[in-house]
C-alpha cells in the first residue's frame, strides 16, 4: 500500500511521538519508511545489474561486428567460381546457363 509522502511522514512522527511517550529517554533518529530503506539498500545492486547490462550489450555489438568482419573477409578472399564453371561446362559439351 503506498501513501503519499506526506502521510507517511506524519505517520513516523506521530510514532516517534508515542514511542517518546511510553518512554522519554528514548531517541528515535533517521526513521524512514521501509520502502526507502530497502531502496537504498538495493540501490548498489541495481547499479551493478545495469552495468552489466550495458556492458554485455556492448560486448554483444562487439561480437557481431567481429563475426561480420571475419565472414566479409573470407567472402573478398574466395575466388570467383564463374571461369572455373563455365569451363567446366564446355569440357563437359553442356551449357549451364549460368
Amino acid at each position: 500500500m503506498c501513501e503519499p509522502p506526506d502521510r507517511q511522514t506524519k505517520r513516523l512522527r506521530g510514532c516517534a511521538v508515542e514511542a517518546t511517550g511510553i518512554d522519554p529517554e528514548l531517541t528515535i533518529f533517521d526513521a524512514e519508511p521501509m520502502t526507502e530503506y530497502v531502496a537504498a539498500s538495493l540501490f548498489g545492486a541495481k547499479v551493478a545489474a545495469s552495468l552489466l547490462s550495458v556492458l554485455s550489450g556492448l560486448g554483444l555489438l562487439l561480437a557481431a561486428i567481429g563475426l561480420y568482419s571475419v565472414m566479409a573477409y573470407a567472402v573478398a578472399q574466395r575466388p570467383a567460381r564463374s571461369g572455373f564453371v563455365s569451363r567446366w561446362a564446355r569440357s563437359q559439351g553442356t551449357s549451364c546457363g549460368w
